[in-house]
């Protein structure tokens, strides 16, 4: 931990280490890898960008979207492609730029997007946007809205290991947990404290999860349904990003999710 880390960064890195007490000693996946936007100082600010222009702010009377932007194939609304954005001040331009946008999409360089386009993505599409510094400086990028989400029924639920946790992500203690089904009443249990160890607002976390025989995912870019926000890639797809030495992502070792 490093001397000058700001107090909140420190307290957040601590709050990991403890999340990860359950998977440390465990071997890493050699199929899958955890990817997430880089937030350290190689990117400055985070998120990086932001709409230049604006959104109007909602106000009482306004239409509630209960879609999220989203179209009825779960895909962003943007008819004419993604709006301008701004870089901002402090942050640095990378091949990836994190933006507030939908969490499924990346705002991708050229460079960037050559090894997206070669990866089995599944469902996604493409919208063009332009991004601007401070100084004016205009660069093309595309946003990239990918829709992988693995269902619980391709999970072995029987062969896979749970524990509970409090609102913080500290372990508290190992949860047998048989199917999806299961998973869905023990979850709401440990959210009212009503599992032994637990309290209120506690969940659940995997320690070890595989999926089924026979389901394992084609594509090389994914999430799970339900069961956490963590996008998993494949060994094929690091290696593409790493070979063309693409910035702005952090890749880490996966020791929770396993093909078999």
């Amino acid at each position: 931990m490093s001397d000058d880390q700001h107090p909140f960064d420190k307290a957040a890195e601590s709050l990991q280490k403890m999340a990860d007490q359950p998977v440390a000693g465990q071997d890493a996946s050699p199929d899958l890898w955890a990817m997430e936007f880089a937030a350290d100082d190689s990117v400055g600010d985070y998120p990086q960008a932001m709409p230049l222009v604006e959104p109007k702010a909602w106000e009482p009377g306004d239409p509630i979207d209960e879609t999220g932007g989203l179209d009825g194939d779960g895909f962003p609304r943007l008819p004419d492609g993604l709006e301008a954005q701004q870089l901002l001040p402090t942050a640095q331009w990378t091949d990836v730029l994190s933006s507030n946008l939908w969490s499924d999409g990346y705002l991708l360089s050229e460079k960037a997007l050559q090894p997206f386009r070669q990866a089995a993505l599944g469902q996604f599409r493409e919208y063009p946007v332009i991004v601007v510094d401070s100084k004016g400086d205009e660069r093309p990028y595309t946003y990239l809205f990918i829709k992988n989400e693995i269902p619980p029924s391709a999970l072995d639920f029987e062969r896979s290991e749970f524990y509970i946790t409090d609102m913080l992500s500290t372990p508290i203690a190992p949860v047998t947990i048989n199917s999806y089904e299961e998973w869905l009443t023990t979850l709401e249990r440990a959210n009212a404290g009503e599992l032994e160890g637990g309290e209120e607002f506690s969940s659940i976390a995997y320690k070890r999860l595989y999926f089924r025989a026979g389901h394992t995912p084609e594509v090389e870019l994914f999430r799970l349904e339900r069961l956490c926000v963590t996008t998993y890639i494949s060994t094929r797809f690091k290696d593409a990003l790493r070979l063309a030495g693409i910035t702005g992502l952090e890749i880490r070792h996966n020791r929770r999710l396993f093909v078999s």
